[in-house]
Parts: structure tokens; C-alpha cells; sequence
């Protein structure tokens, strides 16, 4: 949860606060596909930009948000930062939000779709 935020003061709040501030990076349809891909697969940066045929930073932009969320966790692979979905909890969260992407989907699938989506809507 970001720190900057007010956190609530009554007994039980906080866990209600870092749900809400889970969901609300959530809440925007790039970072949910984002975020339901790297479900499927930890993948880099340049990797996510590339397939989506985004700018990298609009994608680093996104992906920062999920990451200081608590959405995502990094990790360093040789020259690489990989992301990936971290906790069980948000794995849950998001199999849910994500249920349309069947179990049997290429792993590619969520970035994919998104960059028909964006290709088409321009």
C-alpha cells in the first residue's frame, strides 16, 4: 500500500484499506490485462511493450502502479527485471477477475488481446 496514503484509525480498517488500494490499481483495464498475463508467465518490460506494441513507458507507468500496490514483485534475471504476480492472495484475486483467459489459453493470450484490442480501437 502506498505510504503516502491516509490509513484508517478503527480496529479491522487497515486490511480493508489494502484491499481497496489492490483494487483500484486493478481498476484500470491495461493494468488488469497486464496483470492477468503475467499471471500465466513472469515476463520483462521490454518484452510486455513489445508484444502489446506499446511505448515502454506507458507500460513501465502501469506496471509501476501494480508494483507499489503490492500487485507485482520483480525480479532480476542477468540483465533483465522480470515482473510477476507475488502473493497467493492476489493469484486468488486475479483468477477471478481474469476468468475469462480459460486455463487452456496460450500463455501469450492476455497480450495478444490487448494488442488486437488497441490496434482496432485507434
Amino acid at each position: 500500500m502506498d505510504p503516502k496514503r491516509k490509513r484508517s484509525t478503527r480496529a479491522g480498517e487497515p486490511e480493508f484499506d489494502e484491499a481497496a488500494g489492490l483494487l483500484k490499481a486493478l481498476g484500470h483495464p491495461l493494468r488488469l490485462r497486464l496483470a492477468c498475463g503475467l499471471t500465466r508467465e513472469p515476463s520483462s518490460l521490454s518484452r510486455i511493450a513489445g508484444d502489446l506494441g506499446s511505448p515502454i513507458s506507458t507500460v513501465a507507468l502501469h506496471l509501476g502502479v501494480l508494483r507499489r500496490a503490492g500487485v507485482l514483485t520483480e525480479e532480476r534475471n542477468g540483465a533483465e527485471i522480470l515482473f510477476r504476480v507475488g502473493e497467493a492472495r492476489v493469484r486468488l484475486i486475479l483468477g477471478a477477475l481474469c476468468a475469462s483467459g480459460a486455463e487452456t489459453a496460450p500463455a501469450g493470450w492476455a497480450w495478444n488481446k490487448l494488442a488486437r484490442e488497441l490496434t482496432t480501437s485507434r
